[in-house]
């Protein structure tokens, strides 16, 4: 079919959000995604407000031969052909918590600060990722490791009880364990492909604060600063998370002086752990358990070299982690 001879009248009429061709008000907005170097250029995209709105693009989809890419946070998009329709689903981030069962509902759409300023209160706690911006929908269904409690539990998409999904029959189906195992099964895991998940429902955890910090080194002692953490991250037990991270940042006003422009490494750290045996946790404040054969039996503790020891903080906050770097 021609562009000429293309006409989503009849989809429009069958919605309740809104659908753009290219070149109308709206479009680029609705294609808009975090990372500016993976534009969406679809050939239709519908802001989808309801499971029925998704019902319909499916059907609409299916009758014109077009496939179907979903944009849920935005964080991370796969390069998408020119002829799909894209199903912005962040209207649909409603959140519902059930504290009795510890259990949350939340909509295709919903991103994790969403999820946390509804548990968050309740002094529960989802396996949410690093960044309170990403989809948690696609977080979920890609498998997801918590920094605050993937070390302890495992992986996030272990604890999904129930999904909600439109399938490419154009029906929406409610995924159980029980109800069907092997598409549950598929759907935990493998990111997309069978469907359209409308809603996710999991398991949250009693979790109130959470205790974390960085550690920011000049590039040039790279080597020491990995070789140290490689021998401490050996003996945090299993509350605690840590990553570290080698950059060049931007020379950027908004930059604390010493790491604009420069190359760095930054060690990150994070536990669930309460604050006595959280300030244990860190290097050269408690004896180690296992005994190196190379190195002395303390956790060994970074060097204060000239200036590169750049900043240091330790927060105790709500259980919204900080942004790592990824």
């Amino acid at each position: 079919m021609s562009d000429s001879d293309f006409s989503i009248s009849g989809l429009r009429d069958q919605l309740t959000g809104r659908a753009f061709l290219p070149g109308e008000p709206g479009y680029f907005a609705e294609c808009s995604t975090y990372n500016l170097m993976t534009p969406l250029r679809p050939r239709v995209a519908v802001g989808a407000e309801t499971v029925a709105d998704v019902q319909a693009v499916v059907r609409f989809a299916a009758e014109n031969g077009m496939g179907i890419a979903v944009r849920g946070g935005g964080h991370i998009v796969a390069k998408q052909d020119e002829g799909v329709v894209v199903i912005n689903m962040r209207r649909m981030q409603g959140v519902s918590v059930d504290p009795g069962a510890r259990r949350v509902r939340f909509g295709g759409g919903a991103l994790w600060q969403e999820v946390l300023d509804a548990v968050t209160p309740l002094g529960l706690a989802p396996m949410n990722g690093s960044s309170p911006t990403v989809g948690a929908t696609g977080y979920m269904l890609g498998g997801g490791h918590s920094p605050t409690l993937g070390r302890s539990l495992g992986w996030a998409a272990e604890y999904i009880s129930a999904l909600e999904l439109v399938t490419a029959d154009g029906r929406v189906r409610r995924v159980t364990a029980e109800s069907e195992p092997e598409l549950f099964f598929a759907l935990r895991g493998t990111k997309g492909n069978f469907g359209v998940v409308t809603a996710v429902e999991c398991e949250v955890f009693p979790v109130t604060h959470i205790y974390g910090g960085g550690l920011w080194f000049a590039g040039d002692d790279i080597a020491e600063v990995l070789h140290t953490w490689r021998e401490w991250v050996a003996e945090i037990p299993d509350e605690m998370a840590t990553s570290v991270a080698v950059q060049r940042l931007p020379p950027d006003p908004a930059l604390p002086e010493p790491l604009r422009g420069r190359s760095s490494c930054t060690c990150a750290w994070l536990t669930t752990a309460w604050l006595k045996k959280a300030r244990n946790c860190l290097p050269g404040s408690a004896p180690s358990r296992r005994r190196s054969s190379t190195r002395s039996a303390s956790c060994p503790t970074p060097r204060r070299p000239r200036s590169t020891w750049i900043r240091r903080y330790r927060c105790r906050t709500p259980i919204a982690p900080p942004d790592w770097p990824n």
